[in-house]
């Protein structure tokens, strides 16, 4: 069974695992995104926009299922 997690901790477990060391590091390589937008990401802000989430997330690998009920 899936675990459920917050957003800000399965991306900063996701760069720690990738050897990026913070939100600066992350924003290096989000070169689509500003910090400001990378940073709602890091920290699991609620206003983050779904395609930024989505973005972010495929830098550091992960895939993301969405669903609509």
């Amino acid at each position: 069974m899936t675990k459920c997690k917050e957003l800000r901790t399965i991306v900063r477990d996701a760069a720690d695992d990738m050897g990026i060391g913070g939100v600066m590091a992350l924003n290096k390589l989000c070169t689509e995104l500003t910090y400001e937008r990378v940073s709602k990401v890091w920290h699991g802000n609620t206003s983050a926009k779904f395609c930024d989430v989505e973005y972010v997330l495929s830098i550091l690998n992960i895939t993301i299922r969405w669903s609509a009920k």
